[in-house]
């Protein structure tokens, strides 16, 4: 039953529920099923639109590219051993030292690959070594990609130590650097470089080291990180509208100002969580110290090429034997007596240092970066063949099955078959990449919607003005002339 027009008690007639609709004063304007067009198709429309043209980019700018595996560099054992420390080992045949010292090397040697997917066995160079590195510390917060990152770097007569300290100064004879990811040849030389500039979509802070007591310091901002907090707010956003619906009903008398209600709170506790995960992920880590070698090319083409250290040391047990023993301490000892005796004779180089070398390089092996400026998507395969140092050349694969695993911001899944003969296929997806087309298309959605919402709701507040119900038209009151 229809509620009649009514007079306020100042000549203005009042408009009651429209018997036609329903529509009541106090609910929100919303358009009827013959005019869906203006919320549901035309935004549709602008997000097919969007999908298209960032389909169309990611095909333009995909690109090809050629893997090989590369040779890891070697790193000063942590903590410092020098020829000193392991001659006092095994001198006073301290088995607990001994065990000590190799955990650290086997600390000190991770595997080379980020996934730590390759098959077979590694091997483990050592030699005493100096290093002419800068000691690099990092700062970061923000998930699951950082969204501010800080590097600074410290020169030191002796880095290892930190003894000497060695002030870094802009030499302003030297050309730029080529991007953000190359380092001063000469660290204590800092080639010139502004303050403030933006690459590959990260805005870089980078005083001059005399203003930071020549300590070269680079501040990364990356917006694009940032997107997973409104990403975030989204989807708690959907979910407490899904909620409110599955609770309250479609039918609620209320439901438009109740769910806007739900909605808003659970947009901010998104937005809450993301940015709370993003402050317990902060962290300040070190740089490992990489030690000099000298490599020689092993091999020639078409056969298999791959580098050797001339000036270290190869351990004869493999990385598999050293872990099956590290807390036999006569075994660690004498791990120690065959690191004192081969690196005894060395030329000036004081302290531990260790190497890793894995067991098969990468062999057929390609990827497909789709938009290879924005990498959101890499798409790859990889056979692996044994290195004539292990054994017989031979290609070996890793065990069958499906494998998913997270580092930072990028997500990899490999599927492999166990067969040597056919490849290994991996997936890597970019988190904060992904969050920036997620919002993206949200904004496709929302922006067109938003705009045919409030043209609809212009129009219902003219109809209401003439005493017609806003929602369908129907007479049912108006103002007093």
């Amino acid at each position: 039953m229809s509620t009649p027009a009514g007079d306020d008690g100042r000549g203005a007639r009042v408009i009651g529920q429209c018997p036609e609709c329903g529509w009541e004063p106090r609910s929100r304007l919303s358009a009827p099923s013959e005019g869906r067009h203006w919320t549901v198709r035309v935004p549709a429309v602008f997000l097919l639109l969007g999908v298209a043209v960032l389909a169309l980019w990611f095909w333009l700018d995909a690109e090809n590219r050629t893997l090989s595996s590369g040779t890891p560099g070697a790193r000063i054992v942590s903590p410092e051993y020098t020829v000193e420390d392991v001659a006092r080992i095994v001198d006073n045949r301290d088995g607990a030292a001994a065990v000590e010292l190799v955990d650290a090397i086997l600390a000190s040697t991770p595997s080379p690959w980020s996934f730590k997917l390759d098959p077979g066995d590694r091997s483990i160079d050592v030699r005493f070594s100096n290093t002419n590195m800068p000691r690099a510390a990092r700062w970061r917060v923000g998930w699951p990609a950082p969204w501010v990152s800080v590097a600074r770097y410290w020169n030191y007569e002796d880095a290892v130590r930190r003894e000497g300290f060695l002030p870094a100064a802009t030499d302003r004879s030297l050309a730029p650097l080529s991007n953000r990811h190359t380092r001063p040849v000469h660290p204590q030389r800092v080639p010139p470089r502004p303050w403030l500039s933006i690459e590959q979509g990260e805005i870089l802070v980078r005083p001059p080291p005399e203003r930071t007591g020549g300590v070269e310091t680079n501040v990364f901002i990356t917006p694009a990180a940032m997107a997973s907090v409104a990403v975030g707010a989204l989807l708690l956003w959907w979910l407490a509208g899904l909620a409110h619906r599955c609770v309250r009903g479609r039918k609620a008398p209320d439901r438009s100002v109740v769910r806007r209600r739900w909605r808003r709170r659970g947009a901010l506790i998104g937005a809450l969580i993301v940015i709370l995960f993003g402050v317990l992920e902060a962290e300040r880590t070190e740089d490992p110290l990489f030690a000099m070698s000298r490599l020689r090319q092993a091999g020639s083409p078409p056969g298999l090429v791959y580098f050797e250290r001339s000036d270290y040391v190869r351990l004869p047990w493999l990385r598999s034997e050293i872990e099956a023993h590290r807390d036999d301490r006569d075994f660690a000892l004498t791990l120690a007596e065959v690191v004192l005796t081969s690196t005894i004779e060395n030329d000036e180089g004081r302290y531990l240092a260790a190497a890793t070398d894995s067991e098969c390089l990468l062999d057929d092996a390609s990827s497909l970066a789709v938009a290879k400026g924005f990498e959101l998507l890499i798409l790859g395969k990889q056979r692996f063949l044994r290195r004539p140092d292990f054994g017989t050349v031979e290609h070996v694969a890793p065990p069958a099955g499906v494998r998913v695993a997270a580092r930072g911001a990028q997500i990899g899944v490999w599927y492999m078959t166990g067969d040597p003969a056919r490849p290994t296929h991996h997936l890597y997806v970019m988190l904060d990449r992904a969050a920036i087309v997620v919002f993206m298309l949200w904004a496709a959605w929302w922006l067109p919607r938003a705009v045919c919402v409030g043209v609809w709701r212009k129009r219902g507040g003219k109809r209401r003005a003439q005493g017609l119900c806003p929602q369908c038209g129907y007479e049912i009151g108006g103002v007093r002339p």
